[in-house]
Formats: structure tokens, sequence, C-alpha cells
């Protein structure tokens, strides 16, 4: 699994509402009910359905194969899991087309030229 990466918008704040729209039309996609800020990403209605079951079961963790995005007004962090990457990499680029963005990796480290080269490496086994 890659390590998280935050994602900021450099010259204002995430319209919050418009992002929810589209993230809510994501293939494989639910928002958390326990945390309803967190969208949960799989390959397939079967794992979205095992991963939203596990949820309730203990809403304490997520299943690890889950890709996380948790949408704020001043930042979107992502964490990879084993499923969910390319639906990942579309809502970054959805997002990238209409915010001027900041990446940071893991350690808060500013990654964002690398970013404007290429998403690979936010998604790559580490």
């Amino acid at each position: 699994m890659s390590e998280s990466f935050t994602i900021e918008p450099v010259d204002t704040t995430f319209d919050v509402a418009t992002i929810n729209r589209y993230v809510d039309t994501l293939p494989c996609g639910a928002r958390d009910a326990t945390t309803p800020e967190v969208v949960m990403l799989l390959d397939s209605n079967h794992m979205l359905e095992y991963a939203t079951e596990s949820r309730a079961d203990d809403p304490t963790r997520f299943p690890p194969a889950v890709t996380l995005l948790q949408v704020e007004p001043h930042r979107v962090l992502v964490t990879p899991g084993s499923e969910g990457i390319a639906t990942a990499r579309q809502f970054v680029q959805w997002l990238a087309q209409r915010y001027r963005l900041r990446f940071l990796d893991g350690e808060m480290r500013d990654v964002t030229a690398q970013a404007q080269q290429g998403l690979d490496f936010l998604f790559i086994e580490q």
C-alpha cells in the first residue's frame, strides 16, 4: 500500500459540496456511515458491500483494502489501499482540473513538482 498524502488548495478553499457531489458519482465508492466526510473506494460493488458491513461490525477501523478520501475545506487526505486506486487517481485528476493544488507526502513534505509530472509516484507501493 502507498502512504497517505494530502492535497491542499493553493488559492482558496475546496467547495466541499461540489466535491461531495462528484465523489457520490464515483463507481464503487460510498460515504462512510460513521464518518461522513470519509469516502471508501474499492474495485467492485461486492468489495464495497463487504467494507460497508465490516465498518458496521467494527466502526473503529477500516478494512485494509479500502482506499480512503477524507474531504475537508482546506485539504483532502488520500489513503491508498490495495483497491480503489484507479478511482482515486480519477478523483485527483478531476480535482486538479478545478483547483491549483499543493501535494504533501505522508511526512508533509511538498511533492507538488513531482505530482505535476504525473501521479504514479503517489499510487505506487512503497
